[in-house]
C-alpha cells in the first residue's frame, strides 16, 4: 500500500479502510453479538461510510485480571 495520500483523495481513501477488532476470548460471543448494529451506529453517527470490520478469531486480547490476584 502507498503510505502518502493527498488530502484531495482522502474520502475515498477512508472509504477502503478495513479495521481488526480484537477483544478477550470471553468476550467474543459478545462481541459477535452487538457487533453488526455498533458499526450502523458509529458509521451514521460519524456520517461515514460503514468500515469494513473484521473480529480477529484467533488473536485475543488479555483476559481480565483476576480478583484474586496477589499483591
Amino acid at each position: 500500500m502507498l503510505l502518502t495520500v493527498k488530502y484531495a483523495h482522502k474520502k475515498d481513501f477512508t472509504s477502503l479502510m478495513v479495521v481488526l477488532l480484537r477483544c478477550r476470548k470471553a468476550d467474543l460471543n459478545l462481541v459477535n453479538i452487538v457487533f453488526y448494529s455498533a458499526e450502523q451506529e458509529y458509521a451514521s453517527k460519524a456520517g461515514v461510510h460503514e468500515l469494513e470490520i473484521l473480529v480477529d478469531n484467533d488473536v485475543f486480547l488479555p483476559p481480565a485480571p483476576s480478583h484474586h490476584s496477589e499483591h
